[in-house]
């Protein structure tokens, strides 16, 4: 199956779910049952019908803005973030801070696998973060954030350019990638 048609399908299911901002809720509970208290949060501001991490609890969290080509964190308060860009996705301001390390970094996508494949909205954002990041040799991980529908048994098809995710976070709790 091809990678439009598979994003097809499950921003449709996606898009079908009742009782998101419940899902949501459960999954950061899950997080936090988890890793416990986390120092540096990387997040992000939903769109559309993706699971809402804007309920997570961190010391400080950072916020991606979409800067040319690439996402650069920045540290903001939720109420700080306002739609800009060609997305008109809530971001902070181009004079916030920009995040250094963090922790844990919040990924959002259409559908997540078992070996840290993810298919978002194919502009690769998120990827050329995480290579960026991971050349660095910071020690962040990078988890899927979405709903337990959008998992899937399936190996989903990859580009050379694609990151592996280290992990994937719904409702039904944290799962780990084996490496």
């Amino acid at each position: 199956m091809k990678k439009a048609d598979i994003r097809r399908r499950f921003r449709a299911l996606r898009d079908g779910l009742r009782d998101r901002a419940e899902r949501s809720a459960q999954a950061l509970e899950a997080l936090g049952g988890a890793l416990g208290t986390i120092d540096r949060l990387g997040s992000f501001s939903p769109i559309g019908s993706e699971a809402d991490p804007r309920g997570a609890k961190a010391r400080r969290i950072a916020y991606p803005r979409i800067e040319g080509n690439e996402i650069v964190m920045r540290w903001a308060a939720l109420e700080e973030l306002k739609p800009t860009g060609p997305y008109a996705i809530h971001e902070p301001a181009p004079a916030a801070p920009t995040a250094g390390h963090l922790d844990i970094v919040l990924v959002p996508g259409l559908v997540f696998d078992g070996v840290g494949g993810r298919l978002g909205y194919g502009r690769g954002f998120y990827d050329r973060l995480l290579r960026r990041v991971r050349g660095a040799g910071e020690l962040t991980r990078f988890l899927g954030f979405g709903f337990q529908i959008q998992w899937t048994e399936e190996t989903l098809p990859q580009h050379e350019n694609d990151e592996p995710l280290d992990g994937f976070l719904s409702e039904a709790g944290l799962v780990w990638v084996e490496a």
